[in-house]
Order: structure tokens, then C-alpha cells, then sequence
């Protein structure tokens, strides 16, 4: 199934790859039993050409989250064990490649895909402000090398963690100009030049062509 998601030129097929994962995950599936596989899944799906790849990898982080931080608190008066089984779950999430993948696709040239990203980033902003006293120092990301990094104007800073950027991103705003944008985002230039590579199924002649 991974070849499929890393090769297949088709993108039908490669949807429905991410698909069978999610389908998985909601299942009674163990998250330990994909653990070997879903690094590559985020990063393959997130990474993709076709939007709606995209989009069903973000229904997948959204499982994901659900499942590893399903036993988490979202209140401040939580005792230390609490705090750290959280730590542990969001760090797990880091592992993963989660983070990346939804501040990468929260500035993807397609507003269906930003707005996924944003939405569950509200989530998660929401979860850290409400525990207090979060180990941060377990969460540090690299913002170094990082499409989103570049995005948020962050090239001073090497490491940050993610209950910092969350705060620092003015995700409401984000998600309120994402409500009022329509066509001109779906359709700037990046985002057709993505459709055409998708349609010309990434084939490397296709490729030297569109450019």
C-alpha cells in the first residue's frame, strides 16, 4: 500500500490508501499496530499533489489525535500524572510528523486543506492553554528547513514549541479570512500548477512540459 501512496500515478488509488488507514484507526486497531507505517502516510499524503489526498491525510491526523489523546485532561486542576500522560501523547503526535503536516497545510495553496489545518490547530491550541503548567521542553519543533517556518516569519528562531506557535499564530483571524476567501485562493497559481501535475500523473516528461 505505501508503493500505491508513493507511486502510483493515479490519484484515485492514492486516496483511497489514506482512506483504508483512517478506516483503520476508527476501527479497534491499535495505534501501536500502524505505528510503523504512519509517519510515512502523513508525510507521503501531505506532500501530495492531489487536494483530495491532502485532505483525506488531515482526516487521518484528525483519528490520530483522537486516539492518542483520547485518556488526556483538557483542564487546568489535573494532577501531575495527567500532565505528563498529556505530554507523552502530544510528543507521540510530534513523532509522528503530525505538526508538521498540519502547519505545512495550514499555508497550502488550497482553502479546503488550510482550513482542515486550521481547524484542528484550534484544537490543539485550545488543549495546551488549558493545561497548565505544560512541559514544553518536550515539544519543541524545528522551525529550520520548515515551508511553515518561512511562512510564519520565524527565521530567528531555531526551535520553538508548539504551545508558543500556537499562541503566536493568529489562528482565529486565519480561520475567519479562510471563511471569507473563496476562488482566489483555490485558484492561485500554485494550486493550478498542482492540478496540472496531478492530471499529468507526475510523470517527469509531464513535468519538463508544464513548466
Amino acid at each position: 500500500m505505501m508503493n500505491v501512496l508513493s507511486q502510483d500515478t493515479e490519484g484515485f488509488p492514492r486516496r483511497a490508501v489514506v482512506k483504508a488507514f483512517t478506516s483503520w484507526l476508527k476501527g479497534s486497531h491499535l495505534v501501536t499496530a500502524l505505528d510503523s507505517s504512519l509517519s510515512s502516510v502523513l508525510s507521503l499524503g501531505g506532500n501530495d499533489f492531489d487536494w483530495e489526498v491532502k485532505m483525506h491525510t488531515l482526516e487521518l491526523a484528525e483519528v490520530l489525535m483522537e486516539k492518542t489523546l483520547t485518556c488526556c485532561p483538557y483542564m487546568q486542576n489535573v494532577d501531575f500524572a495527567e500532565k505528563t500522560r498529556l505530554t507523552q501523547a502530544l510528543s507521540r503526535l510530534k513523532d509522528f510528523g503530525l505538526f508538521d503536516l498540519l502547519f505545512n497545510s495550514l499555508f497550502d495553496c488550497d482553502r479546503p486543506v488550510c482550513e482542515k489545518a486550521c481547524a484542528l490547530l484550534v484544537r490543539l491550541r485550545t488543549l495546551t492553554a488549558e493545561t497548565a503548567d505544560l512541559d514544553h521542553s518536550t515539544l519543541v519543533l524545528n522551525v529550520c528547513g520548515n515551508r511553515w517556518g518561512d511562512e510564519v516569519q520565524l527565521h530567528c528562531i531555531k526551535d520553538i514549541s508548539l504551545p508558543t506557535i500556537l499562541q503566536i499564530l493568529d489562528l482565529n483571524d486565519m480561520q475567519r479570512m479562510l471563511m471569507l476567501s473563496s476562488d482566489h485562493v483555490v485558484n492561485s497559481p500554485q494550486s493550478l500548477m498542482e492540478d496540472i501535475l496531478s492530471a499529468a500523473q507526475q510523470r517527469e516528461e509531464n513535468i519538463v512540459d508544464c513548466y
